[in-house]
């Protein structure tokens, strides 16, 4: 049994009845620590990083709800995006193009 939390009355408790189950667990407690921040090839404008456009396999993420600029040089996946880069078989390719104004 593992406690991801930090004490007993907020975290989740993982059991570990079987091989299958404590992989499962193991699983989604790498994916709660697993950042899903991504370092850009370049440098943006934090504040116009909105005007960008990054992609997931060819598929639109939204600004905000699905990425945000973390600094100059990094942007990081959040919500669902995040849950599925983490959870994605295979290593998902990540694009993000920024428009001028947003990029330097």
């Amino acid at each position: 049994m593992a406690n991801a939390g930090i004490n007993t009355t907020t975290g989740t408790i993982y059991q570990a009845a079987d091989a299958t189950t404590l992989a499962t667990n193991y699983a989604a407690i790498v994916n709660t620590i697993i950042d899903c921040e991504l370092t850009l090839d370049g440098t943006i404008e934090v504040a116009q990083a909105s005007l960008g456009t990054v992609k997931t396999n060819g598929t639109t993420l939204t600004s905000s709800t699905d990425w945000t600029a973390v600094d100059a040089h990094t942007i990081k996946l959040v919500g669902q995006a995040c849950t599925n880069y983490n959870k994605a078989t295979t290593l998902p390719e990540i694009t993000a193009t920024f428009t001028c104004g947003s990029s330097h």
